[in-house]
């Protein structure tokens, strides 16, 4: 999404596994402080399923929001 949309990776970033953005259910850019970290996330063990969505929120100031 970051080479689609040509953003530049200079902003923070979450994925939010329950799609509700700011909820605890997340996985953090990792120059934020709040773990975990999406460098630590492993695909197998999120628990996705066919139909299930979930958030990516990129820049926190703007709030580019991707349902994933």
């Amino acid at each position: 999404m970051q080479e689609a949309f040509r953003f530049n990776d200079d902003h923070l970033f979450a994925f939010f596994m329950d799609g509700k953005p700011w909820s605890r259910n997340a996985y953090w850019s990792k120059e934020d402080n709040h773990p975990p970290y999406v460098d630590n996330a492993v695909i197998g063990q999120l628990g996705l399923v066919r139909g299930k969505s979930f958030l990516y929120l990129f820049d926190f100031g703007d709030e580019w929001k991707f349902d994933v």
